[in-house]
């Protein structure tokens, strides 16, 4: 029988994000992460509304994985950060850990 455990990951901040070109850079950057280990349940951070190119969001997840998850070195957490849009939200790039 497979074990589960909890991970708990804590999005605290992103440093020095730039909106990709294109876009219109006249206004303050709204920012959101979403996060995952398996792409058909993400959990998204609240939208910072005041860090700009350095937002702070302070969100606590909790992912419910197994014990193969932890015993393979290619498993891992995606992170993908959003500037919220008028029209569409933009991808500043995606990352893992």
């Amino acid at each position: 029988m497979e074990k589960n455990y909890v991970v708990e990951i804590t999005l605290i901040s992103a440093q020095g994000l730039k909106e990709r070109s294109g876009t219109n850079t006249s206004h303050q950057m709204k920012t959101y992460a979403l996060s995952w280990n398996d792409s058909s349940f993400k959990l998204r951070t609240c939208i910072d509304r005041d860090g700009n190119e350095n937002p702070t969001w302070n969100d606590q997840f909790l992912f419910k994985v197994s014990s193969d998850f932890l015993s393979h070195e290619t498993s891992g957490v995606s992170i993908e950060i959003f500037a919220v849009g008028f029209l569409r939200h933009t991808m500043l790039g995606p990352f893992g850990c």
